[in-house]
């Protein structure tokens, strides 16, 4: 979990037609280049995009042009081809001959690299941007061991329990409100009763049952205890851990049997088909339902993780941050950082 953001924060069809766009913008309500530290930087650019996808590419092409019209420098953009292959051979990349910039994921798999030295520090490139990047993205940002910034924010992307508004009032169950766990089991048990899979589930990229994970731990046990689960404060042989995975284990007989044979387009194509009542993942496919139809995208919903325990609501949710990180082996580490500014 990456940012702690409130629900009454977030408007539920915002984060859809975001994550249509390809996240929720963080500087800037979405202007470019607002910063007064960019012009030291010269020469030009190279920027790996982490997407493979048309809408993606486009988005990463129209920053590199912007960039290129405010600056004179000129920046040569390509995109990282399949995610996954990027994303495990990430430190080779930077270990070799890196482009300048390239968009990344903030926490610890930014951290990591930083520590290893294959980041440029691009604490002052924050500093220059002032108090148009918000102080919550400035601290998901923040490497702890130093305390300084390897990556710019860019957008995020909530994540949460989503579903359609029309299965759910084939239910009887008030689509704007899946709020408690009685209404989560009530939409798990009215949709197998239907002949459907209840809750949709894939793990084949070893990430994406993680999601799940982490909202039934700030759930059952608060925000702050799955903070400290994850940075080594709290340990997994704890009752308050094992609780979690117990209530993990509930929710076993309403999913599909292939969990570890999909991955998350899995689990968004049986909810596109109209064969699962809910799945929970990051909100950047929305247009996977738009591209079927309007109708379609209209009756997708979103909404936070259901409550559990009283004490802690659902005010949580997950919201990792995306954003651009300089390489220090490349050629031009500064116009990188320049660039990611």
């Amino acid at each position: 979990m990456s940012n702690e953001v409130k629900e009454n924060g977030v408007s539920r069809r915002t984060v859809l037609k975001g994550a249509a766009l390809g996240g929720i913008g963080l500087v800037g309500g979405g202007t470019l280049l607002t910063s007064c530290g960019s012009d030291e930087a010269s020469g030009p650019v190279t920027f790996t995009a982490r997407t493979n996808t048309e809408d993606g590419l486009r988005i990463a092409q129209a920053l590199a042009d912007a960039y290129t019209a405010e600056t004179g420098n000129e920046v040569t953009m390509q995109g990282s081809g399949d995610t996954n292959a990027f994303q495990d051979g990430i430190s080779q990349y930077l270990q070799g001959t890196p482009d300048d910039a390239f968009q990344w994921m903030a926490g610890f798999r930014t951290n990591f690299r930083a520590d290893q030295g294959l980041l440029v520090d691009v604490s002052e490139n924050i500093k220059n941007l002032g108090d148009q990047m918000p102080a919550g993205s400035i601290s998901g940002a923040t490497n702890p061991s130093d305390g300084k910034q390897y990556i710019i924010p860019t957008t995020y992307y909530p994540w949460g329990l989503h579903y359609r508004k029309s299965t759910m009032s084939e239910l009887g169950l008030d689509p704007e409100n899946i709020a408690t766990w009685d209404d989560f089991m009530k939409l798990l048990d009215g949709t197998q009763k239907k002949g459907l899979i209840g809750y949709a589930l894939g793990d084949q990229g070893g990430w994406e049952a993680m999601g799940t994970f982490s909202l039934l731990n700030v759930r059952l046990n608060g925000y702050d205890y799955h903070v400290d689960l994850l940075n080594g404060r709290k340990q997994w042989t704890d009752q308050k851990t094992i609780d979690v995975f117990d209530q993990f284990a509930t929710l076993i007989p309403y999913m599909n049997k292939n969990v570890l044979d999909i991955g998350w387009e899995g689990m968004r194509d049986l909810l596109l088909q109209k064969k699962c009542g809910a799945m929970m993942m990051g909100s950047w496919w929305a247009n996977s339902f738009l591209d079927k139809s309007q109708e379609d995208y209209d009756d997708l919903w979103i909404v936070p993780f259901p409550e559990i325990n009283p004490e802690f609501g659902r005010d949580s949710i997950d919201a990792p941050t995306d954003g651009v990180c300089a390489s220090v082996n490349s050629s031009n580490p500064e116009g990188g950082a320049a660039f990611a500014e």
